[in-house]
């Protein structure tokens, strides 16, 4: 389990709490339907491409998470 367990659950938290901002800010009208609806996604994309280039030329994610542990 260890350390990808913790980066997927705070990946999901992250993007849970960002898409659930996004329909809150759209219901009251703050941002547009489409804007509050892929608010979630836009901010979670370079995450994911920085995540998927590593992991496809399989170098790990320790050097994104040793500044953290230090």
């Amino acid at each position: 389990m260890g350390l990808p367990m913790i980066l997927a659950i705070g990946v999901y938290v992250l993007y849970f709490f960002t898409n659930t901002f996004g329909r809150n800010m759209a219901e009251e009208s703050t941002l547009t339907a489409f804007i509050g609806s892929w608010l979630a996604v836009v901010l979670m994309l370079p995450l994911a491409v920085i995540l998927t280039v590593r992991a496809t030329k399989d170098k790990g994610f320790s050097p994104l998470v040793m500044p953290l542990i230090e």
